[in-house]
């Protein structure tokens, strides 16, 4: 029953999703003004492969008229090395030891090699996890002819660096939910999916190749949601607005230029200010301006009458006054400190009371 249930979905979407799924950008309802979109998967890697070694592709992509996205994914693997594996690994030495010139051994027996004996390293040493890799590539286009013309492009030079992509014919939606932000890899259909096309199971010093980071290292119970756990796909939230937490957890956002980091942290400010929290942001560029008044915000200078920026809850040692320029610059930058500090107690100090209050001057008056 279970066998005829599967044949009925497989026929059923093989009858119905075309190559590529068409994305309405506009009102959702003509499908002439939609974008095209397909999804491939790197089903062989390159042999030797460096962090970002996928920029490349942008620019074969960008020159066919379209756009890619690239989502990396992991998964804790579930396999283990035991008598079953060390028969299969000799049964490979075996087969590649074998090799002549006319019959040179596969790609594949070599690949699946290196894989059960890094296994089988990781659990000697047991400092290494086990971590399933799947990199999707998402291709989108305002012309099939140059998503074509786009995955072609891909294919070839996956081609030319030894790799190998897959296609995913009929298979777009599901595809399409694999690269999703909630996508479950334990669902039925994308059981389905992972069994017939699975990643690639090696050690996470291996998967930090394709990137940086690949193992988290805490999640709260509550908190902003700031995406998927690397190590295992899980999600992750960190409660940056615990006052009691004595981790003071910090947030540290990393990318080249044009990856988005200031759009992350402005989409994150503007999420927390949905949540009723107070943010402060400290500005050395007038960058969060034009956000500050979008949202209602007060924008405080605090650079010094000579343009340099101090922070405002870092009070420095005055310097040596060896002349007049240095007397001057102590007492700018003196009042600057003094009049920051005094701003950002009255903001902090919205519900306090008077006696409060005057302790806080009195407190600032002595220092």
């Amino acid at each position: 029953m279970s066998l005829l249930k599967h044949t009925n979905r497989l026929v059923k979407r093989w009858m119905k999703h075309p190559r590529h799924v068409v994305v309405n950008t506009l009102d959702g309802k003509d499908g002439k003004t939609g974008h095209f979109v397909r999804v491939l998967m790197v089903q062989e890697y390159p042999p030797e492969i460096i962090a970002g070694y996928l920029d490349h592709l942008d620019g074969i992509v960008s020159d066919a008229g379209a756009t890619l996205r690239k989502t990396i994914r992991y998964a804790k693997s579930d396999i283990k090395f035991n008598t079953r594996m060390k028969y299969k690994l000799n049964r490979l030495t075996a087969s590649i030891q074998d090799q002549s010139e006319t019959d040179p051994a596969r790609n594949a027996e070599i690949a699946a090699k290196e894989t059960i004996l890094a296994l089988r390293d990781s659990t000697l040493s047991n400092d290494h996890k086990l971590v399933e890799v799947q990199t999707f590539l998402t291709l989108s286009a305002p012309k099939l002819h140059q998503i074509e013309a786009a995955e072609a492009g891909l294919k070839l030079w996956f081609d030319n660096m030894s790799g190998k992509l897959n296609e995913l014919k009929r298979e777009q939606s599901e595809a399409m939910r694999q690269t999703g932000p909630a996508s479950d890899p334990y669902a039925a259909h994308s059981e389905f999916f992972n069994i017939t096309h699975y990643g690639r199971v090696t050690t996470d010093s291996v998967a930090a190749r394709t990137y940086p980071m690949t193992r988290g290292s805490f999640s709260d119970n509550e908190g902003p949601y700031f995406g998927r756990r690397t190590e295992d796909g899980g999600f992750c939230f960190v409660n940056i607005c615990d006052p009691d937490d004595p981790r003071a957890q910090n947030v540290t956002v990393f990318g080249k230029t044009g990856e988005g980091k200031s759009y992350f942290l402005k989409a994150l400010v503007v999420s927390l200010l949905e949540e009723g929290v107070h943010v402060f942001v400290f500005d050395l560029d007038g960058e969060w301006l034009d956000l500050c008044k979008y949202v209602g915000g007060v924008y405080i200078d605090h650079t010094t009458e000579e343009g340099r920026y101090f922070e405002p809850l870092t009070i420095m040692p005055a310097i040596t006054e060896i002349d007049e320029e240095c007397a001057r610059y102590n007492r700018s930058r003196y009042k600057m400190a003094e009049m920051g500090g005094l701003r950002t107690f009255s903001l902090l100090g919205e519900n306090l009371t008077r006696p409060e209050i005057f302790e806080v001057g009195e407190a600032i008056r002595r220092d």
